[in-house]
């Protein structure tokens, strides 16, 4: 199944988190919002706003295109 644009996000920023050993709470610091706010966007069915998605790539030291880019083939999805 072909992923779209908010599963990819979500899916990206997943596996950035996991690389560098992130927790939800951790990035929402990182992003400067409570850990509820991160678990919204993360599990809500809206898309987010551009405005979030940057806040959340420069979190990660990373673009708003790099978390919208299709994972690897062989790249597992942390959950």
């Amino acid at each position: 199944k072909k992923m779209n644009a908010k599963e990819l996000m979500v899916a990206n920023v997943r596996r950035e988190m996991k690389a560098r050993g992130l927790t939800q709470t951790q990035l929402a610091g990182l992003c400067g919002w409570p850990q509820a706010r991160l678990a919204e966007v993360l599990n809500s069915e809206h898309r987010p706003r551009v405005d979030t998605l940057d806040v959340i790539a420069r979190a990660l030291d990373t673009t708003p295109s790099a978390l919208l880019m299709p994972l690897p083939e062989n790249s597992a999805v942390p959950t």
